[in-house]
């Protein structure tokens, strides 16, 4: 994927954002730097359409069909896209705080810096996404589809990620500290230098897993299900649970 930057047209937007002073938008013709908390969006098609720097704090999306989208620098804070579709957009440095994203399709999409903190993500598609350096904390992720994805050095603390399929993803030097990820589908994924400490792991499918240089004191590794294992999978890890060393053994 592209590698894309905070522009001026950007900052500026920020900027006005924090100020309040956005000029009303038109909810007809939507266009970038605008406050429309006032429009609602259910079910309409806005296939590439440029929203970066608007606010949409709180907006009704569902269904909306938003593919090849801009909502760099927006807000969503608590907006509701339930079944919507934002495919292949760009979201860089977006607010998308405690926003409802049941069964939310972001395949393909590039997310790197944006905050979904105490977001609920049930059932939500994140395939093949670019999400460096985002903020999931304490978000909500049940089922999720989340495989072929850049994900490194983004923090997932506390997330409830029960049966979350993360085939292939990168979690380089990323936080999952207390993270609940039991039954979770985790192969080939790469946690290298990840923080896992007290996260559950119980019960997670690990074949070429690696955990090489992460620390994962208190780290809850019960049950899991793995085919072999090798030694570079759990190269200079911190913090060795007794319980996953003696599994290393039985494999070795």
């Amino acid at each position: 994927m592209k590698k894309t930057g905070l522009s001026i047209a950007m900052m500026l937007a920020a900027f006005l954002l924090f100020a309040g002073t956005l000029p009303k938008g038109d909810c007809n013709t939507p266009k970038a730097n605008h406050d429309l908390r006032h429009c609602s969006f259910w079910g309409k098609s806005l296939i590439r359409a440029n929203l970066q720097g608007s606010n949409l704090d709180g907006v009704d999306l569902r269904g909306t069909m938003l593919t090849g989208c801009n909502l760099s620098g927006a807000t969503l804070h608590k907006a509701d896209l339930r079944w919507a579709n934002l495919g292949k957009c760009i979201i860089e440095a977006a607010n998308i705080t405690e926003a409802n994203l049941f069964h939310t399709n972001f395949d393909g999409a590039i997310l790197d810096k944006s905050n979904f903190k105490n977001s609920f993500f049930f059932g939500a598609k994140l395939n093949n996404v670019q999400a460096r350096w985002a903020d999931f904390n304490h978000a909500y992720m049940k089922d999720l589809n989340m495989s072929e994805s850049d994900l490194s050095h983004s923090t997932f603390k506390k997330v409830y990620m029960l049966r979350a399929v993360l085939i292939g993803s990168n979690f380089t030097g990323a936080n999952l500290s207390e993270a609940k990820m039991t039954g979770s589908t985790l192969e080939g994924a790469n946690f290298t230098g990840a923080d896992m400490q007290r996260a559950s792991l119980r019960g997670s499918t690990l074949d070429d897993t690696i955990f090489s240089g992460s620390d994962l004191k208190g780290a809850d590794f019960s049950n899991i299900l793995v085919e072999s294992i090798q030694p570079g999978q759990f190269k200079n890890i911190k913090n060795l649970p007794s319980h996953l060393k003696q599994k290393i053994e039985d494999h070795l």
